[in-house]
């Protein structure tokens, strides 16, 4: 049905219109977790580059698709966000598409793993750096030994008094 909608032949119907709640049909399918009606609007937004046999190279619009707006900014409204944050079967049936999938492979390698990687290095610098403080600390006999006093024996000291 939404097929014929948008190839009617005197009055086409706009894929890109928003409703009152700020939701393209894109998104809105989604939303509900229709995964046939997803399915059946990319294929009708795609744009078909060339076919051979049975490869085909086509090209998806990512505005209303990808979570990045066109001037940068986030777009918490799109079929990808919706389709992670979705809590149904319906949305975990949705990963399994091609273009999410792929979509996903092309974030995970531009953005994602170089992230991790660096969030995973400074974690196990602070975790070695912790411990090797750990490990090196005076016990409190050995402070008991020591000749002049350190500036923490002097805070401790004024905060006992005091």
């Amino acid at each position: 049905m939404y097929s014929y909608a948008v190839r009617h032949w005197a009055k086409p119907a706009d894929p890109h219109v928003i409703n009152h709640a700020g939701l393209t049909p894109l998104t809105l399918a989604t939303k509900l977790g229709r995964k046939h009606i997803f399915e059946e609007m990319l294929e009708l937004m795609k744009v078909e580059f060339w076919r051979f046999s049975d490869m085909t190279c086509s090209a998806y619009p990512l505005n209303t698709l990808d979570t990045i707006q066109p001037d940068g900014s986030t777009n918490y409204d799109s079929a990808l966000m919706t389709v992670i944050n979705g809590n149904t079967a319906e949305h975990l049936d949705m990963i399994g598409s091609e273009v999410i999938q792929r979509l996903l492979a092309d974030k995970w390698k531009a953005f994602a793993m170089r992230k991790l990687i660096e969030r995973l290095a400074l974690l196990v610098l602070q975790l070695i750096t912790l411990s090797i403080v750990v490990y090196v600390r005076p016990t409190e006999t050995a402070r008991l030994y020591m000749s002049d006093p350190q500036w923490d024996d002097w805070v401790s000291f004024w905060r006992n008094n005091l």
